[in-house]
């Protein structure tokens, strides 16, 4: 009996980071290739329906943290709310990166071994790079007369790109690492000094 048909008591709480569990325990188990939407809803005891209630594809269990760091993003660099879109980005960006501790790295930059390469965690990946440049392209826009188009782009961009540098690093020091934020404000400093 699944707990969506349990007849008494609350029924279960579903959300992404219940899902994410139970996939990344069939992963470590079975490797990512090796595991089936069908088997996550199982192991998570929900409908195969449901999976797709929370998530577009297999790949995308691995993106919980980001996904929600994205839309915060979006929600706090909304143009309307910001003074000065230059300054308020980077320095939302390094807040959401400080929320990054030692222990909050996300599961596909430690456990490559378990996952593999594919083509579906690779467009998976692509996908939420691009969602990032356009909240952070949305931002910057938003400041009047002072950037142009090339400059808008380049520097969204380039602040992704030192994200992403960043959460590579970050992942790659192991047990001697910090928070995310110490291994971007080199990259972030650097942008932000030349757009100034």
């Amino acid at each position: 009996m699944t707990a969506e048909s349990s007849p008494r008591g609350r029924p279960r709480v579903v959300d992404r980071a219940l899902i994410q569990e139970a996939a990344f325990e069939l992963f470590a188990a079975r490797t990512f290739a090796g595991t089936t939407v069908d088997e996550i809803a199982r192991c998570a005891g929900i409908s195969r329906g449901t999976f797709f209630n929370y998530f577009t594809s297999k790949a995308d269990v691995f993106w919980v943290d980001l996904d929600e760091s994205i839309d915060r993003l979006g929600t706090r660099l909304h143009p309307a709310g910001l003074d000065d879109p230059l300054v308020a980005t980077f320095a939302v960006v390094r807040e959401e990166a400080a929320l990054y501790t030692p222990d909050r790295v996300p599961w596909a930059l430690t456990q490559g071994e378990l996952i593999g390469s594919t083509g579906e965690l690779q467009a998976a990946a692509l996908s939420r790079f691009t969602r990032l440049c356009r909240v952070l392209q949305t931002a910057v826009r938003s400041r009047p007369g002072v950037l142009s188009d090339t400059d808008v782009l380049s520097l969204s961009y380039g602040i992704a790109g030192s994200v992403l540098a960043a959460a590579q690093a970050w992942a790659g020091a192991g047990v001697h690492r910090t928070s995310l934020d110490d291994y971007l404000e080199p990259g972030l400093h650097r942008l932000e000094k030349s757009y100034r």
